[in-house]
């Protein structure tokens, strides 16, 4: 809210009434949107920070220009009730700087837009992408508590039983991914096995150069939304769907849980996920269950946090989705608090949103409700509660992010004798030196075998198109220009694989590599298969021809 304050950007954890209080006594003319827009908590404010940065660096800093008196007055009441405060992962030097150059996203100019299409369950389109975009009425026509009690319920559940069966919802996804897609980040953890390596010499230099990008991710992402929080450029669509949309998403990072993670690089994501949204959205909400998540979400991370929902007796860490799901519903009926938001996000908390037009919200307003493109394809007259979901994009490892780490390995007698030796083991026990028991995955030169060198190498190959910004004329298009629908393949053989040479990659803004296809990286390495691909294209490139689809305007 507001501008960044002195030498922090970063907000207090939970901002309450007590500066919403504070404003109302100041009585600031001018400032009632600014009121409203105070987040209300029942928690109790925090104690003021010790500040963020050195004294050197808040003193050679720039002052920050105000656009106007109110908000001045604002920020200061702000920082004189809570003074500045930093994240903890802030504390390596690397003071975010307010700056006049980060406006928030614009939308998309007119004729820029290609629409959306039908992606309902169960017709063969990847409906799942562990996040959509909803209505308040829709989400509160659907009834989980049955699922509460379940044993079998993963975190799928929470999308699968918001959308319901076939027929039930009109889900729909946008042709160019561009427009709206969530950045799976922990997929490249996962690729990686890093939970299943031994601990050793290897795994920690792998981990510390993934961890490294981690930080300048979660850096980047800070430093562009909330650097400056100037929602005066945003279209009127932009800032009602900032004010009237909560974003929510289940944590839990005191465990393994369903995740292929670690503690620490969970916490990242979730930092890397809450500041993504907050490009785009004000309010975002985090449901805990565990009291280190509690304490980390509440205490230590520094997250500017609308709300924080405690979860209570869940038969396994992986119901946390539904019972997530169900706390929403609650809070929209009982909460007065949650009574101006008609519109939710839910995600999960290791997803970096992109979002560039806010006409991914048309099929839920009130107004087109009942438009024909919402009716059910058998049943015409048959209109049902629309959904939007984004394209879900897997982050990869590639072979180029540990350069560093190969090139200490790729000097040693073990290297060596791995790339020469015919069989590398036997030559390494009569060696008689101690292996890294990762070494074998990461340098073994079979890379027939399902290993992590493979998947490195791999990934290195693909096409890749980096994309600087998601400017409007950049794109990513699943059905191109002369087509309507998208062919969906039921039989394995017929699918188009991961591994595949026309299979492309994209990355945003330096972040990691991605697969550019609604791709399925569960199943084992020969069976990757993608649902469907698009191509990433830079503005004046070949290949952006786009097909058109439904609620382009109104």
């Amino acid at each position: 809210m507001g501008a960044a304050i002195g030498a922090a950007s970063v907000p207090p954890p939970l901002v309450t009434t007590q500066l919403g209080n504070e404003l109302r006594r100041r009585d600031l003319p001018g400032t009632r949107e600014a009121k409203e827009a105070v987040v209300v908590s029942s928690e109790q404010p925090r104690p003021a920070s010790a500040g963020g940065g050195s004294p050197n660096q808040q003193t050679a800093q720039r002052p920050h220009r105000y656009r106007s008196k109110q908000e001045k007055a604002l920020a200061q009441a702000e920082l004189e009730l809570y003074g500045p405060a930093t994240s903890p992962f802030v504390a390596r030097g690397d003071p975010v700087q307010p700056s006049e150059a980060l406006p928030l996203p614009v939308d998309l100019a007119a004729g820029k837009y290609r629409g959306l299409f039908r992606c309902d369950v169960h017709t063969g389109c990847p409906t799942y992408a562990a996040a959509f975009l909803t209505s308040r009425r829709q989400l509160l026509s659907r009834d989980l508590r049955q699922q509460l009690t379940k044993t079998q319920t993963n975190m799928e559940a929470a999308s699968y039983q918001t959308f319901g069966g076939h027929g039930v919802s009109a889900i729909w996804t946008t042709i160019d991914a561009l427009d709206f897609s969530v950045e799976h980040i922990s997929m490249y953890e996962r690729v990686l096995r890093s939970v299943g390596m031994p601990a050793s010499p290897i795994k920690d230099a792998l981990l510390g150069e993934f961890g490294r990008r981690l930080h300048n991710i979660e850096r980047d992402t800070r430093r562009r939304c909330l650097g400056y929080r100037d929602r005066s450029r945003q279209s009127p669509e932009q800032r009602r769907a900032a004010v009237q949309t909560v974003a929510v998403m289940p944590f839990y990072a005191a465990g393994a849980g369903s995740g292929h993670s670690i503690r620490e690089t969970k916490l990242r994501y979730l930092n890397i996920t809450v500041y993504s949204i907050l490009c785009h959205f004000d309010s975002v909400v985090v449901a805990v269950s565990h009291d280190s998540d509690e304490e980390y979400v509440r205490h230590q991370s520094g997250l500017p946090i609308f709300d924080v929902i405690r979860l209570r007796d869940l038969p396994k860490p992986s119901s946390t989705g539904v019972f997530t799901v169900h706390q929403i519903q609650q809070r929209l009926q009982y909460d007065p608090r949650w009574s101006r938001f008609e519109h939710v996000f839910y995600t999960e908390a290791d997803q970096i949103l992109h979002l560039r037009t806010s006409k991914v919200f048309l099929p839920l307003l009130e107004r087109n409700a009942m438009a024909p493109e919402n009716a059910g394809r058998r049943r015409p007259n048959a209109i049902r509660p629309a959904i939007v979901v984004p394209h879900r994009f897997h982050n990869v490892p590639s072979a180029g992010d540990f350069r560093a780490v190969d090139a200490v390995h790729n000097n040693s007698r073990v290297y060596k004798l791995l790339s020469d030796a015919k069989n590398p083991r036997k030559a390494l026990e009569a060696l008689g030196e101690n292996l890294d028991p990762n070494a074998i995955e990461l340098y073994d030169p079979n890379l027939g075998r399902p290993s992590v060198r493979r998947e490195l190498e791999l990934y290195e190959n693909i096409q890749t198109t980096h994309f600087e910004d998601l400017g409007e004329d950049h794109s990513c298009c699943f059905i191109p220009g002369g087509q309507s629908q998208i062919k969906y393949h039921n039989d394995p053989a017929l699918r188009a694989k991961v591994q595949d040479p026309d299979t492309e990659a994209f990355s945003i803004r330096g972040g990691f590599r991605m697969v550019a296809g609604d791709c399925c990286f569960i199943c084992t390495w020969r069976n990757r298969y993608c649902h469907s691909r698009c191509t990433p294209r830079r503005a004046g490139e070949d290949g952006r021809n786009c097909g058109s689809g439904a609620f382009r305007k109104g």
